[in-house]
């Protein structure tokens, strides 16, 4: 086939030269159709760059392939694992509760995280301190310090322990906080913010004359604090503690408040992280030789929306369970690098058993208070190690 082709454009080519030689085309008619040597150097170029094109969009379409085949093995890997981790979680581990347990449960006796929180302090490090040999302890707060002249009182129970002297200032209702951001009402006077400001101070007027203001049905347990209260000799106390917080929480004061700036970092003293700050600040500043302790209140009872009795820590007064005020107290001690005492989550006493703890108008017994002291004097200065934060 090749060969007769060969001879057909042969034959072609020698009657085109005859019919030149009779005249009848020219030599440039012969050549006109035949195709120079530049075009087919374009043509071979145009072949070359498609023949490139093709293999580029080759490699492109392969790259292309081995991203989609990666990106589904990746898919199903995720996919295989989350349904590993889920059938190992959905199986979760099986709980054996002993007897032991079981009774540890009823007794109300799970163990639950304290906020304890010591710091060293030792007034002997301070210069000038001099030991005048007798141990001075002021406590200052609520109904649930106690008279100290009654042997089931708390404050009675802390003299029996130390075999220090013993001081309790303390009346029903006492608060860290007061009703509004500045004096409001009488009863306001009387908190250990006011208190504490006017004891530094040597000064008494606003007390008394907040309880000229009010009505004789209220006005005894304030006067009787005060008459007391006033007299004591802070400035020779080793240790001073500030019971209070329940009130607070009764009442719903705010957890913190208004108005916060470097020297008052907590806010205004109408909350009781507020009120308890500047309270510190002010006793450590006019007693530097006094180890100051914040006692949280211990277990106790409130009325839930059924009227029902709950503990407090379960019921939300607006701004949180009296655990949320716990919680405000402990971090305004560490702020101002004092001792916090948590008698409420650090005692094994709670709604399961409060019955053998708590009296009947809701305070601590002679058995809780033994408790409670015996917890608090732990913290107190010569029974910390020098290790203590």
């Amino acid at each position: 086939m090749k060969k007769n082709k060969v001879k057909e454009e042969y034959e072609e080519m020698l009657e085109e030269y005859d019919q030149v030689a009779e005249g009848d085309i020219s030599e440039e008619e012969i050549y006109e159709d035949e195709p120079s040597e530049d075009e087919d150097d374009l043509e071979m170029i145009d072949i070359e760059n498609e023949e490139d094109d093709q293999d580029e969009e080759e490699k492109t379409s392969d790259k292309s392939k081995f991203i989609h085949i990666g990106f589904a093995i990746l898919v199903v890997l995720i996919i295989g694992i989350m349904i590993l981790v889920i059938h190992k979680w959905d199986q979760g581990k099986k709980i054996v509760y002993t007897e032991e347990d079981i009774e540890k449960q009823n007794n109300g006796h799970w163990d639950t995280e304290s906020l304890d929180f010591p710091i060293y302090f030792n007034p002997a490090d301070n210069e000038g301190y001099v030991d005048d040999g007798q141990l001075n302890i002021i406590m200052l707060g609520d109904e649930t310090v106690g008279n100290v002249e009654d042997s089931s009182s708390l404050a009675y129970k802390v003299k029996e322990i130390t075999g220090g002297n013993v001081m309790s200032a303390q009346y029903e209702g006492m608060t860290f906080s007061i009703s509004e951001k500045t004096y409001n009402i009488p009863e306001d006077a009387f908190s250990t913010y006011y208190f504490v400001t006017c004891l530094i101070n040597n000064d008494f007027y606003l007390a008394e004359n907040a309880l000229n203001s009010m009505s004789d049905d209220i006005k005894q347990k304030y006067s009787d604090f005060l008459y007391w209260a006033r007299y004591l000799d802070y400035s020779t106390a080793d240790i001073i503690v500030l019971c209070a917080g329940r009130n607070d929480y009764l009442l719903g004061r705010p957890l913190e408040g208004e108005d916060k700036y470097s020297e008052q970092e907590f806010g205004t003293p109408n909350s009781i992280s507020g009120g308890l700050d500047l309270t510190i600040k002010m006793l450590r500043a006019t007693y530097p030789n006094a180890q100051i302790i914040v006692c949280s209140p211990s277990f106790f009872l409130t009325e839930d929306e059924n009227g029902q009795l709950v503990g407090a820590d379960v019921k939300n007064n607006g701004n949180g369970g009296v655990g949320e005020y716990i919680v405000n107290m402990a971090n305004v001690a560490q702020q101002d690098s004092v001792t916090f005492v948590d008698n409420y989550f650090g005692i094994k006493f709670n709604a399961s058993n409060y019955e053998e703890y708590i009296d009947e108008n809701g305070n601590p017994n002679d058995k809780a208070n033994q408790l409670i002291a015996e917890h608090l004097t732990n913290y107190f200065y010569y029974n910390l190690e020098k290790g203590a934060k």
